[in-house]
């Protein structure tokens, strides 16, 4: 009798981690992004106005979870830099709640978890103070595969994606059509576009901009306003002591077409 209750405690842990190994097969995978952000991007129409309320870590990337053992390396990049940590075959404080490597702000330890609420499973990075009590916690939602990037492809779902009408230089009235993953028709031989979201370096990055063609020979940029259903562009000009830019004469007006919501 002692052998086998000594039996079934050895097998606890493997048990448990067989059980995890499910859950992050199931739960853990594709890319997510921070919903604080996606609510400040959807309240200023703004990457500038919203840089204070968007979450360190945007996005949440993870990979193949099939052949993991104890441990998963997970894509964490703020709006700056990339980052990662580690997630753990391993139960934490909390039945729906594994540990992590992650260690930022005042928090003494931080875990991933999720909750399900309707239809919908929602992931959560849980931050406790040194009572082992939840401090904060931040909350992540799913995100389509596509080619741009979690964060990226959101915020451009967020502010740009539709189909516009727009007078081109001609005085012709010309469409163009924006997708969620940064790609446009329609306007000149531009095939691609950027959103800026990082304001931490500078001087000069002090104003909403949008990248054409970036990294390409014609390469160029525009200042931007979202005014309900118009999308504004404009030349940016540098202030005297060239430590801030302001925006321009106005080049360009789109008027996006009403229910117009790309599925790419």
């Amino acid at each position: 009798m002692k052998k086998l209750i000594m039996l079934i405690i050895s097998l606890i842990p493997l048990i448990t981690k067989g059980q995890n190994r499910e859950w992050f097969k199931n739960v853990f995978t594709g890319s997510w992004v921070n919903a604080s952000s996606i609510r400040a991007l959807n309240k200023t129409k703004s990457p500038y106005k919203s840089q204070n309320e968007i979450s360190y870590i945007v996005e949440l990337d993870f990979d193949s979870v099939l052949n993991v053992t104890d441990s998963l390396l997970v894509g964490a990049p703020s709006i700056h830099e990339s980052n990662s940590f580690y997630v753990y075959f391993r139960r934490g404080l909390m039945a729906n709640s594994v540990r992590t490597s992650v260690n930022y702000g005042d928090s003494t330890e931080t875990e991933m978890g999720y909750e399900v609420a309707g239809a919908d499973t929602f992931l959560y990075l849980y931050h406790y103070d040194i009572d082992k009590k939840v401090q904060a916690k931040e909350k992540y939602v799913r995100i389509p595969k596509n080619s741009e990037g979690a964060f990226q492809y959101m915020v451009n779902s967020i502010l740009i994606s539709g189909t516009y009408t727009y007078t081109d230089k001609r005085g012709t009235l010309q469409t163009v059509r924006f997708t969620k993953d940064g790609k446009i028709t329609g306007f000149g031989t531009y095939c691609t576009y950027y959103i800026n979201t990082d304001f931490v370096a500078g001087p000069e990055n002090n104003v909403d901009e949008i990248i054409f063609n970036l990294y390409a020979n014609d390469q160029k940029g525009y200042g931007f306003e979202i005014k309900g259903n118009t999308l504004c562009f404009y030349n940016t000009e540098e202030n005297a002591d060239h430590s801030e830019i302001k925006l321009g004469k106005l080049q360009y007006k789109f008027t996006k077409v009403k229910g117009t919501s790309p599925k790419k």
